[in-house]
């Protein structure tokens, strides 16, 4: 039997993050084929998803230990202090950092 490897829940939680983030410059690469611009500051801010629920839906979702307590504590196994913190995933580039 081959022994197949797997990488830590710190590394996958890590890896989930970078495709979500990724998932957002695809869509980016979409809108900027249908040539959208974004009218409002609104439409420019980026999306946020709290490591809470990032966590909960990543390894906890659909088990017996899916309530707060344990979110909070699978964070803390993960090294995140903060479970309320968010993740931002950008979507449109600030445009005075294009400039720099």
């Amino acid at each position: 039997m081959i022994e197949t490897k797997s990488h830590s829940e710190k590394q996958i939680l890590e890896g989930c993050i970078s495709l979500m983030q990724e998932m957002c410059d695809y869509f980016r690469e979409y809108l900027d084929y249908i040539d959208f611009e974004p009218e409002y500051e609104e439409e420019k801010q980026p999306f946020c998803m709290s490591y809470f629920h990032i966590v909960n839906r990543l390894f906890l979702w659909h088990t017996s230990h899916s309530g707060g307590n344990s979110t909070r504590t699978k964070c803390a196994e993960l090294g995140i202090d903060d479970s309320s913190k968010n993740v931002l995933f950008e979507i449109w580039e600030d445009e005075e950092e294009e400039d720099e």
